[in-house]
């Protein structure tokens, strides 16, 4: 994994910014995450205690302060003339919205300086027409069956560390896996619109931001 680190080595302004999704039991279905019109790869890993972890990567800019990052099961879109200018939430359908900011903290040893990401869950309104930043991270599942914990990481970290998604343990694996798989045919139809669209391990330590929990 880390693909951005060959990029990194010649463009130093450029590291990988990586997120993982937990799911409590054994999942064979992959989530789908999208990036700037692109579905990301996912890496599956099946844990001990029964879970499944999956890990991606997005490239971005190392001094890239802000972060946007939506779960929801499908999105809409604002075209005029089969010409598609962005893409945007139905305010009918649940979802969760987060701009990351990242945060500086010093350590009272003197030791070195840890960031992290403040969070703040926003709403999209018919002033901005429901629209989504160009470069928001896309997870497409059922919010209310996501917890957000925020990651940290050290000044001199080669990475940096996305909220990690956590999906609840109570929500049946069928149900889940229903998710997913209806997931699947919305990444298809998010493939064929973009086509033509343009518009060293540190120790990590997680706090929990969100909890979204199923009506």
């Amino acid at each position: 994994m880390l693909g951005c680190l060959s990029v990194s080595s010649l463009h130093a302004t450029v590291l990988p910014f990586v997120g993982k999704i937990i799911f409590p039991y054994i999942i064979s279905e992959e989530p789908c995450i999208f990036y700037k019109g692109n579905r990301i790869p996912v890496y599956k890993q099946y844990n001990d205690d029964g879970s499944t972890l999956f890990t991606y990567e997005v490239c971005e800019d190392k001094k890239a302060q802000n972060v946007s990052f939506v779960v929801c099961p499908r999105l809409d879109l604002e075209t005029e003339s089969n010409t598609i200018y962005f893409l945007k939430l139905n305010e009918t359908i649940p979802y969760t919205f987060l701009d990351l900011t990242g945060t500086r903290t010093y350590s009272p040893t003197g030791g070195l300086a840890q960031f992290s990401w403040s969070a703040q869950e926003k709403k999209v309104t018919a002033d901005t027409a429901y629209k989504l930043p160009d470069d928001v991270i896309i997870f497409f599942f059922n919010p209310e069956y996501v917890q957000f914990v925020v990651k940290s990481w050290s000044q001199d970290a080669n990475v940096r560390m996305l909220p990690d998604c956590v999906i609840h343990k109570h929500v049946a694996q069928d149900v889940v896996q229903k998710e997913l798989v209806q997931a699947q045919f919305v990444a298809t139809d998010m493939k064929t619109v973009h086509a033509g669209f343009h518009g060293g391990q540190k120790k990590q330590y997680g706090r929990i931001i969100a909890t979204m929990m199923p009506k």
